[in-house]
């Protein structure tokens, strides 16, 4: 009896091995994954994404240098800010010394963002 409960674990065991190694997701590319972020964050049609990628021949952002990459972050911002501001030099004005400013200075993209977002959100007449 004693050697069929082993096997019995012993089976479980590689049942609970087999099933955590499924669930485990493949990594992402940082460049894919930075774009899933940002695009989540403001809330982006993935359809748009999609879009924009294929307007440059690629399918996914890993497939573009890192400019283009900043490009879409940018078209993503953008299109987020577009009933935010007065006017689109604002929002230009607003991006580059809440995001990109701050990046530079060792801020994450994503703290960044947030933060620009929370900014421009707090100045709505709407909202205040």
């Amino acid at each position: 009896m004693q050697p069929v409960f082993l096997k019995v674990c012993q089976v479980g065991q590689l049942l609970y091995r087999a099933t955590k190694q499924a669930i485990t997701p493949p990594s992402i590319n940082p460049k894919d994954l930075r774009v899933k972020e940002v695009r989540t964050l403001l809330n982006y049609p993935l359809d748009l994404v999609k879009e924009w990628l294929h307007s440059r021949n690629v399918t996914s952002p890993s497939e573009l240098d890192t400019t283009k990459i900043d490009e879409l972050v940018k078209t993503m911002c953008f299109a987020w800010a577009g009933n935010k501001f007065e006017h689109p030099n604002h929002a230009a004005n607003s991006y580059q010394k809440h995001v990109i400013d701050a990046v530079l200075r060792g801020v994450s993209e994503m703290e960044a963002i947030q933060a620009w977002m929370e900014g421009a959100l707090a100045q709505l007449p709407e909202l205040n």
